[in-house]
C-alpha cells in the first residue's frame, strides 16, 4: 500500500479506479456505437448510473458527451 501510494500518489483502490476510467474514456471516444452501459460493464462497473457519476467527477463531462462528440 505504502509503495503504491508513494510511487503513484494514489491508493491501490484509487489507482484501479483511475485505470478503469481512463480505459472507459478511450472506449467511449473511439467507439461511439457502444452504449454507456456496455462500456461500464466492460471496465468493471455493475451499475451504469454509478459509473456515470464517477466518470463525470473525474473528467468533468458526462460519458454521453464523450461518446457523442469524441475528444474535442
Amino acid at each position: 500500500f505504502r509503495f503504491i501510494k508513494e510511487f503513484t500518489g494514489f491508493s491501490p483502490n484509487q489507482l484501479m479506479l483511475e485505470a478503469r476510467l481512463c480505459i472507459a474514456y478511450q472506449l467511449l471516444a473511439s467507439n461511439p456505437s457502444m452504449t454507456i452501459a456496455q462500456v461500464s460493464i466492460q471496465v468493471g462497473f455493475d451499475n451504469a448510473g454509478y459509473f456515470s457519476v464517477v466518470f463525470k467527477k473525474r473528467f468533468g463531462r458526462n460519458p454521453s458527451e464523450i461518446r457523442n462528440f469524441g475528444d474535442e
